[in-house]
């Protein structure tokens, strides 16, 4: 068996403990300010195995991100508005395209519209941009609200990455790497319960929009 120097463990405990703490005055600093969800490899094979398993749940932040993305460029796309358009101006712009001849139907909570008699012809693909937006919007409210279940005991275990490293065979100066990595690794997995939370908030205030827009 190695005997590892007492003098090395204490060295990257004492560098774990010091970077834990000064990731948390950034964290007080920030006020809560949002930052891009990055997770890095430690070099120790069974921490960074763990953290597979974050970069699944963020993977599956960034697809709800990049689905709500797309379904608001269709939608301005199928109105001719510029891409950017906020959600609430393109609806709008449908509602009056559509002369308001637009039938609002519920699904249980999810709305569902279609043309009712007068309505412009022209519009029907916007009519379906909006569908296929709500059903988006359903898919990704669950599968956020399960992120952020998922991630909990996630960020409950990652806290035990740096004494995974301080017990693994790297050098002290690698261990000081990795302990920096897995520092940061820590906070970015903390996050991911609130992220995802927020996002599925978004969510639904889109589909309150649809409503609110053409139920009234």
């Amino acid at each position: 068996m190695r005997v590892r120097s007492l003098l090395t463990v204490f060295a990257a405990t004492m560098l774990a403990i010091s970077i834990n703490t000064a990731e948390a005055k950034k964290d007080q600093a920030a006020d809560g300010a949002a930052t891009e969800l990055v997770i890095e490899d430690t070099g120790v094979a069974a921490v960074d195995s763990f953290y597979d398993k974050v970069e699944t749940m963020i993977g599956k932040l960034q697809s709800a991100q990049a689905d709500m993305d797309s379904a608001n460029a269709k939608l301005a796309e199928a109105l001719g508005l510029a891409e950017g358009t906020p959600l609430a101006d393109a609806l709008a712009d449908l509602q009056a395209k559509a002369e308001g001849k637009i039938e609002l139907v519920l699904e249980g909570t999810k709305p569902t519209i279609k043309p009712a008699d007068g309505c412009p012809e022209n519009v029907q693909n916007a009519i379906d941009a909006t569908n296929a937006m709500a059903n988006s919007l359903m898919a990704a409210t669950d599968t956020l609200k399960s992120v952020a279940t998922d991630a909990k005991p996630l960020a409950v275990e990652a806290t035990d990455m740096p004494a995974a490293i301080v017990d693994s065979s790297l050098g002290l100066a690698d261990k000081a790497k990795a302990t920096k990595t897995a520092a940061s690794n820590l906070k970015t997995t903390k996050q991911i319960p609130a992220e995802a939370e927020t996002l599925a908030g978004k969510c639904q205030e889109s589909l309150e929009l649809i409503k609110s827009t053409f139920g009234g």
